[in-house]
């Protein structure tokens, strides 16, 4: 569950059942983000794939009417918000975000909610400073957090952007402390890591994580975020190209940009530029062929004729196709 989420090793249990060398006559299920189909398909040949498109509007009624069975005026009224236009995005369909919109409704049903993962987020990060002021009597006075949080937090942006980096999404205590236990305290009080059991029995070292991949990538948008406004645009564009310097590290890492987004607002102008001039530079030379390839049915060998390192498979191109960078409407 996650092969998305996991570093593979070709000596791993997992490569090999994957691979079929062992267990092969046992049936194999494998989740994904769509950003590393293509290399898993390049170790098991599936019959079947699928596409979870999520709960369905009923299953949110559901879901809702069960976490607040309680209260039920409290579920029938955030159902009611959750059927208005300006929730027309799908975002409740994915059961995580749905439960972070309970949770936030259950704090306070005033709460603005949004169609779009960034400020739910936001929402939910003052929320967790929040009850962790109250409950340590902390001034906490026009949403700006008290010094130590904003430390914490801070520090928590750069190990979560430099951690996805390397697809590291388990963390050792050292790398989230870097020898300040108050920042990891801070952290674990306001529940935005997790400590992990340890893998190893001989030689126990505590481990850390972010309660889910999303939160992670929130994160890592806010570093970017940060990075952008504080330094000049040219030292924007330095960090993206550095890190982002192909098209397929900007599908690993979409969330992370969309995040950013969110949060620069109309500053990430910065960002669509290099987005824009990195579609220009790596894909419109390749777009004829593509189409030619696929679209055409045209004879061709696309390993020999084709140079081209960051779309290499015909899923990569059906992604891209889905999210309408292939399409000719603005």
């Amino acid at each position: 569950d996650g092969y998305d989420e996991w570093e593979p090793q070709e000596s791993h249990d997992i490569s090999k059942v994957l691979s079929g060398k062992i267990l092969r006559d046992c049936c194999v299920i494998v989740s994904t983000r769509p950003s590393r189909t293509s290399e898993l398909l390049k170790t098991m040949r599936p019959d079947t794939r699928l596409e979870i498109n999520g709960f369905h509007q009923e299953n949110v009624s559901i879901y809702v009417h069960k976490y607040f069975s309680n209260n039920i005026s409290k579920a029938k009224t955030l159902l009611e918000k959750l059927d208005s236009s300006y929730l027309s995005t799908g975002i409740t369909l994915t059961p995580m975000f749905l439960l972070l919109i309970c949770i936030l409704w259950e704090e306070r049903d005033d709460v603005l909610l949004s169609d779009r993962l960034c400020p739910l987020y936001d929402q939910l990060i003052l929320y967790l400073v929040t009850r962790l002021c109250a409950k340590e009597n902390i001034p906490f006075v026009d949403d700006k957090m008290p010094p130590n949080i904003a430390s914490a937090v801070l520090f928590l942006e750069k190990s979560a952007f430099d951690g996805l980096l390397r697809g590291k999404l388990v963390f050792e205590q050292e790398e989230v402390t870097r020898h300040n236990r108050d920042i990891l305290t801070t952290q674990l009080q306001l529940g935005l890591l997790h400590k992990q059991p340890s893998p190893s029995k001989l030689r126990p070292s505590p481990q850390y994580s972010f309660p889910h991949k999303t939160m992670q990538e929130y994160f890592a948008g806010r570093y970017i975020a940060s990075y952008v406004t504080i330094q000049e645009e040219s030292a924007g564009r330095a960090l993206l190209q550095e890190n982002f310097g192909t098209v397929r590290k900007v599908r690993e890492m979409d969330n992370v940009l969309i995040f950013a987004c969110g949060r620069l607002g109309r500053k990430a102008s910065v960002i669509f530029q290099y987005l824009a001039d990195l579609h220009q530079k790596d894909l419109e030379p390749v777009e004829h062929d593509f189409h030619t390839f696929y679209d055409l049915g045209l004879k061709k060998d696309w390993v020999r004729d084709t140079e081209f390192d960051d779309l290499v498979s015909k899923e990569d191109y059906v992604a891209f196709q889905m999210t309408g960078i292939f399409t000719y409407t603005p």
